[in-house]
């Protein structure tokens, strides 16, 4: 494996491509592109709706030599305007999943008013969270209608559990 292919399955990983394109209308846009796996040419149908941003409307260039490519092969498209540069804005929000929070989120969780601590409980499908809760909500001295709503969800996850083992033809 060469150095440029180390770098471009790099850039792959870590989601920075070297330039990206986006169709701006509204029909569909075939464009001519290397695969950067196999390394030969082949046709992408770009479609979506540009305006909502559509994940489909991009196509993302991982070297210089392809997006020379790209540029030289779909230079129609750029000429009428239907392709454009753009730069993509990184989103980096990644929420924590429910079974990675610490006692202090927890606590902040089992705080939410109630229909919010029911939607978060309605996530979650590990009993370990759950008795995790149920027993920060007693030392929190929580009222016995949010206890209850934690222990409900932990019967419906031994519920759920108890039944797919069903399925399987095996007990647990």
């Amino acid at each position: 494996m060469s150095e440029t292919d180390v770098n471009l399955y790099s850039a792959m990983q870590s989601g920075k491509p070297y330039k990206t394109y986006k169709k701006v209308v509204l029909g569909r846009v075939y464009v001519s592109a290397i695969d950067p796996f196999t390394e030969q040419p082949t046709g992408i149908l770009l479609y979506g709706d540009p305006r909502r941003g559509d994940e489909s409307c991009f196509i993302d260039m991982w070297s210089e030599r392809d997006d020379l490519f790209f540029r030289k092969q779909n230079k129609v498209h750029f000429d009428s305007g239907f392709i454009v540069e753009v730069i993509r804005e990184v989103k980096e929000v990644v929420e924590l999943p429910f079974e990675q929070f610490s006692d202090g989120q927890l606590k902040e969780v089992i705080n939410m008013k109630y229909l919010a601590l029911q939607a978060k409980l309605n996530k979650t499908s590990s009993e370990a969270v759950l008795y995790r809760m149920i027993d920060l909500a007693q030392e929190m001295e929580k009222s016995t209608k949010i206890i209850g709503a934690i222990e409900a969800r932990l019967s419906e996850v031994n519920t759920i559990k108890v039944t797919e083992n069903k399925d399987d033809g095996s007990k647990t």
